[in-house]
């Protein structure tokens, strides 16, 4: 499609969202399903210019965003103990924010076998950082108790990612990405055929279909 046609398509969907929320839609009740993923970047500036909120789910976007993978890591590793990949990234995230160096010291404390707790106590951690430590290692106890809804709002609430992503650039958007990945997780809870030890596999499933589709799932 030519830029004049792209331009004339960008410009009436716009119109077609502002006359459906004049109608008394909501924003979170009104899809745009695109036949591919290669000028998803233009709909984004659209939507943006226009100061409409949107969430990309599906395709090129959504989970490879770094707030959502951020928060998938930290589940990654509540559910799986042994995934230090998935430690190391949620400890390098914004939310956490201990140097490279640091998250060295901390993998290599853990393949000594010491828990969180325990690492948090040697000296060279800030206090922030041996707070956040502690509060990993204290939710990782709780996670067999914990529904996979109740996990992820406990992570959002005690590393007050809210805050920290609406103090970014993008933050808004950032913080509605959040909230659509806790829609997805409450979806996965209603089902009432998995554990919450299945979400990982459900998470990558949903990836490799909204890959493959290009579109919302």
């Amino acid at each position: 499609m030519c830029a004049r046609g792209r331009n004339e398509e960008l410009s009436y969907i716009i119109q077609k969202i502002r006359e459906l929320i004049e109608k008394g839609f909501e924003y979170k009740e009104i899809a745009i399903l695109l036949r591919d993923r290669s000028n998803i970047d233009e709909f984004e500036r659209e939507l943006k210019k226009n100061n409409i909120p949107y969430t990309l789910v599906g395709g090129i976007g959504y989970f490879e965003r770094q707030e959502i993978m951020d928060i998938i890591n930290i589940i990654k590793y509540f559910y799986n103990p042994n995934d230090e990949v998935a430690l190391l990234g949620f400890l390098r995230s914004p939310y956490v924010g201990i140097s490279d160096d640091l998250v060295v010291e901390v993998i290599d404390e853990i393949r000594k076998g010491n828990d969180l707790a325990k690492i948090s106590t040697r000296e060279i951690f800030d206090d922030v950082t041996k707070t956040i430590l502690k509060q990993i290692d204290y939710i990782k106890k709780l996670v067999p108790f914990y529904t996979t809804t109740r996990l992820v709002k406990t992570v959002i609430e005690e590393f007050k990612i809210k805050e920290i992503l609406l103090a970014q650039e993008g933050g808004i958007q950032k913080y509605r990405n959040i909230e659509k990945f806790v829609e997805i997780v409450r979806d996965f809870d209603s089902k009432g055929i998995f554990t919450p030890f299945d979400f990982i596999d459900y998470i990558n499933n949903l990836k490799t279909i909204s890959t493959k589709e290009g579109k919302p799932f």
